[in-house]
């Protein structure tokens, strides 16, 4: 007898967990997902997804906690952990594909602030692309930026209808904005991003050489 309860006690442990993890992917698609997939059939198949995951015990409710039946309940699990693992993808591959359609570095700072939450639950912080956005942010959008101003500075691409000082004004302080919109949120967000010494020292260069064209 005591055999058999501690053979139910040890799969109640393990039932538990598992419904934690189902638990914390529908809240996931309830909030963090909503907000940033604006699928709504993608969510709705997530949804039904989770609650697969219910069913595949509910199953199996009358061999659950039968002693003779641990292969059964251990190809259960494994069923489980199969289920959760292809959602993931499919979250992870929705939230790689919404984030490809985002151009400027500022929106791939905020978006990735929001998937923080969603890879902790998915269990995934190599899906965390802060580092690559950072080196594209110093070595690719400011020199961008600064090749656009070197080739338009005396000729701005703004409406000849405004005076010519006035367009080279506020192409010049449209331009700046954009160059300098990801450095204000880097450095308002220091400490919550955790960046390194290094990291802060690329930035504040990096950002020095653009605004010395201003």
């Amino acid at each position: 007898m005591f055999k058999d309860t501690a053979v139910t006690r040890n799969r109640i442990a393990i039932m538990i967990e598992k419904f934690k993890d189902v638990d914390a992917h529908a809240v996931l698609i309830e909030t963090e997902l909503t907000q940033v997939i604006g699928d709504a059939n993608f969510l709705k198949e997530s949804k039904k997804e989770t609650y697969k995951m219910f069913v595949l015990f509910q199953n199996q409710t009358d061999g659950l906690f039968q002693r003779d039946r641990q292969s059964n309940f251990e190809k259960l699990i494994l069923d489980f952990e199969s289920d959760l693992s292809n959602l993931d993808l499919k979250i992870s591959k929705a939230l790689n594909e919404q984030f490809a359609s985002v151009r400027s570095s500022i929106d791939k700072f905020k978006m990735l602030e929001k998937f923080k939450s969603i890879y902790k639950v998915l269990k995934d912080e190599s899906a965390d692309n802060f580092n690559e956005v950072l080196e594209d942010y110093t070595k690719i959008e400011l020199h961008n930026y600064t090749m656009i101003f070197e080739n338009h500075k005396n000729n701005p691409p703004v409406s000849d209808t405004i005076p010519y000082y006035a367009r080279k004004i506020i192409w010049a302080k449209q331009l700046y904005n954009r160059g300098y919109a990801p450095f204000a949120y880097l450095a308002k967000n220091q400490e919550k991003l955790d960046l390194e010494k290094t990291q802060k020292n690329n930035i504040i260069e990096s950002f020095k050489r653009f605004r010395k064209l201003f």
